[in-house]
């Protein structure tokens, strides 16, 4: 059994790397590049990410922040 943990997060600024982290970096990018970026890309991880990339799509309209859809009625 495999994992492919996936976030769905709204970016209000991109800092540094912390110190000890494994990861090489940080940076924006868009959707269509992180294939390219991603250090261990492979078939299951791009379903998980087209999967989740399509419910965030249907579940999330453009304008409308995760802050405002968090808030209580």
């Amino acid at each position: 059994m495999r994992h492919a943990p996936t976030f769905i997060a709204e970016v209000q600024s991109v800092g540094s790397r912390p110190d000890g982290s494994e990861s090489r970096g940080v940076r924006m990018a868009n959707v269509e590049d992180v294939a390219s970026l991603y250090f261990a890309w492979d078939d299951l991880l791009a379903a998980v990410f087209a999967y989740a990339y399509a419910k965030k799509q249907e579940r999330f309209l453009v304008g409308v922040s995760l802050s405002d859809l968090m808030k209580e009625e």
